[in-house]
Parts: structure tokens; C-alpha cells; sequence
């Protein structure tokens, strides 16, 4: 007698489960063909990182978000690009049926569609920020706020009192001052050469 292992009795349920939850007319358009059953699965497009070390080269592929970035399955190759080249090849109506159907692309390989004006948008931070410094950032930005806050401040209390002491002092009118100049009967000396 022939055992499943867990792993295949776990996937069997799983497609029966979604089986059960949805009706296969509305599936046929979603996702991919597994077998007799029509599943949607959370497509992505991204970088398929080839080449030796140092020297770089990715593929543009769709994939399932949970297989892993280097582990080469894919559904289908869009595209490549070499960024110590900077040569780059992109099946542009592939991309724009992938996405019609659903697939995501990665926040790098979005950026870089936009970059190559394939689709339009804004680009996304690839960086990520972890939380303690974050957590920084937003302190500096908070003191820096409030120094300008009480930089505002005292030029409104310079302001205030200066127009005070100007409403209390009366304003005399301005003497006009007498130059006298002197003329000198001294030869100007002229420059050496």
C-alpha cells in the first residue's frame, strides 16, 4: 500500500477546500491551470537574479509569490536586464496582460517599468526603514519643528515690542547734517609700473 506523504495530502485538501468555496466558472478567467482545477494564485513580477558573482544578471519573470526569489520556477520569462550593461529587453504586451490579469509587480521591478515608461505612475521606496530609526527621524523632525516654532515666536515678541516702543516715543524730525570737506594741497602720489 502506496502512503501520501503530508505535504501532498495537505495540497489535495487544499484544492478541494477551494473547490468547495468557489464555482469554477468564475476561476477560469482568474488564474492558472493546475491540473483539472482552475486556482488563483497570488502572481508576481520580479527579478530572477543570474550570473556569477560580481556580475549580475536578472531575469524579469512571473511567478508565485511564494515560491522563492531564487529558486528558478516560473510561469513565464517577460524580459531580462543587465545593470553592468545596462542592457535590457522587456516584452511590453506580456507585461500588460500579466497585469491585467492580476499579477503584482515588485517594488523594484514597478520602479523600473516606470523608469522604462512602460506603465505610468510614482515610484515606491524600495528602502526599508526599520522602526528604531524611524523611531529617530521622526524625534529629529519633532525638535527641529518646535525650534522653528519658538524661532517664530520670539520674532513676533521683536516685533510686538518694537511697534510698542515705536507708538511710545515721539518721532522727532531728523536735523540735517553739515559736511565740511577739506581740500588738500597735497600732490596725490602716482602709482609705480
Amino acid at each position: 500500500m502506496f502512503i501520501l506523504p503530508n505535504f501532498w495530502v495537505e495540497r489535495i485538501r487544499q484544492k478541494q477546500r477551494i473547490i468547495k468555496k468557489f464555482p469554477f466558472q468564475s476561476l477560469a478567467s482568474q488564474g492558472q491551470k493546475l491540473g483539472r482545477v482552475n486556482l488563483f494564485f497570488m502572481l508576481t513580477i520580479r527579478f530572477l537574479r543570474l550570473g556569477k558573482k560580481h556580475q549580475p544578471l536578472f531575469r524579469i519573470v512571473v511567478t508565485d509569490k511564494k515560491n522563492p526569489p531564487q529558486g528558478g520556477r516560473f510561469i513565464e520569462i517577460l524580459g531580462f536586464y543587465n545593470p553592468l550593461t545596462k542592457e535590457k529587453q522587456i516584452n511590453k504586451e506580456r507585461v500588460g496582460y500579466w497585469m491585467k490579469v492580476g499579477a503584482e509587480p515588485s517594488d523594484t521591478v514597478f520602479n523600473f517599468l516606470i523608469k522604462e515608461k512602460i506603465i505610468e505612475g510614482k515610484k515606491r521606496n524600495v528602502v526599508k526603514i526599520s522602526k528604531n530609526r524611524l523611531a529617530k527621524i521622526n524625534e529629529k523632525k519633532q525638535e527641529e519643528e518646535k525650534k522653528k516654532e519658538e524661532a517664530k515666536q520670539k520674532e513676533q515678541a521683536a516685533t510686538t515690542t518694537a511697534a510698542t516702543e515705536a507708538q511710545e516715543k515721539p518721532v522727532e524730525p531728523e536735523k540735517p547734517v553739515e559736511t565740511t570737506e577739506e581740500k588738500s594741497t597735497e600732490p596725490k602720489a602716482e602709482p609705480k609700473e
